[in-house]
């Protein structure tokens, strides 16, 4: 993760979201590590919180325990969702 600068390459990704959707464009990311889904969350409702996206998401989603049964890759991923407005 910091050799590649993940964490810092998903904020910028975060912050330059509105300017690359238009408006009614819907966003989803999917998060395999805390650090990115919490960077995640927090843009997520900062957006929410300034008027300019609608969660679709209220919580993030998380396999079930079938598929984490057929791919235990899938254990640790989180998925949200937001559209622009």
């Amino acid at each position: 993760m910091a050799v590649n600068q993940e964490l810092d390459e998903i904020t910028a990704l975060m912050e330059a979201l509105p300017e690359l959707l238009k408006p009614g464009a819907r966003a989803a990311v999917i998060a395999f590590h805390s650090g990115e889904a919490k960077i995640v969350k927090t843009y997520f409702q900062r957006l929410h919180k300034e008027g300019r996206a609608q969660l679709l998401t209220k919580h993030a989603v998380k396999p079930t325990d079938r598929e984490v049964f057929e791919n235990s890759a899938s254990r640790s991923a989180t998925l949200r969702v937001l559209e622009l407005l």
